[in-house]
């Protein structure tokens, strides 16, 4: 098992599916970090257009490990990227999303600090901006409804988990704990994967403001889940969840 609180290593991982459009200046995000990742991979998911040529060039000027499989979505290209890598800790980047330069800098000294049970992930506030990178909100999971850090299941499942992965910071050992992404999910995935850490008894740490930016439009992934979960509570929308969220939210109504 590795110890976070002595290896803060860090590998950033971007899934690459037809991005073309927003790759490089994801992959310029993690490269102008004030806290360099020990570990960059791209993992291409079977990519049509030209994002894998746009990846290939930068990986001659800089230190990214490129990585290709056959297109099986998301969660599989992510568990793919981690299963190659070494870092004790995870930060993961949609390939339409961006990091502002402190991103890694400022979840890493939760980690550097943190006391207590074992830390499973620290997260932060983001930025939502919209298909051309406008800001739409400078603020998106301050809001006085929702419990942060996560503590309680009850709360969690009544008014969503609302962790973007793009503003996370996630332990190795808690990622390999749960057994990474379920890779069944099409939606939601992220969240399942953070209930599933928070049940297995990991800490989670919260800081609150916004280390990133999330981009929000009709392609993008989640872009309907997190419109939906930001009016109505996680418990609505089963049909995108995995059945042992559901029935969670079914035993904790009787309690």
């Amino acid at each position: 098992m590795t110890d976070t609180r002595s290896d803060l290593s860090i590998v950033a991982i971007i899934p690459l599916y037809n991005g073309a459009r927003w790759i490089e200046q994801s992959i310029r995000s993690v490269l102008s970090q004030t806290r360099k990742p020990d570990e960059f991979i791209v993992v291409d998911d079977g990519s049509t257009d030209d994002g894998l040529a746009i990846v290939e060039r930068l990986a001659r000027e800089h230190r990214i490990t490129l990585l290709c499989k056959t297109n099986s979505g998301q969660s599989a290209a992510r568990n793919y990227a981690v299963a190659h890598s070494k870092s004790a800790l995870i930060a993961l980047l949609d390939q339409d999303d961006i990091w502002h330069p402190r991103h890694l800098e400022a979840l890493v000294e939760v980690f550097k600090e943190h006391k207590g049970p074992p830390l499973g992930w620290v997260y932060s506030d983001f930025d939502d901006i919209d298909h051309d990178g406008k800001m739409v909100s400078g603020t998106y999971v301050e809001h006085p409804r929702l419990e942060n850090p996560k503590r309680h299941l009850h709360s969690i499942l009544r008014h969503g988990v609302i962790i973007q992965p793009s503003a996370t910071l996630i332990s190795r050992t808690a990622f390999e704990a749960v057994g990474g992404f379920d890779e069944r999910l099409c939606g939601y995935e992220d969240d399942d994967l953070f209930l599933r850490m928070f049940r297995e008894g990991f800490a989670n740490a919260y800081v609150p403001y916004s280390t990133s930016q999330w981009r929000i439009h009709s392609s993008s992934c989640g872009a309907s889940d997190r419109q939906t979960t930001r009016s109505g509570s996680i418990s609505g929308n089963c049909s995108t969840l995995s059945r042992t969220i559901c029935g969670m939210v079914i035993t904790t109504r009787g309690t």
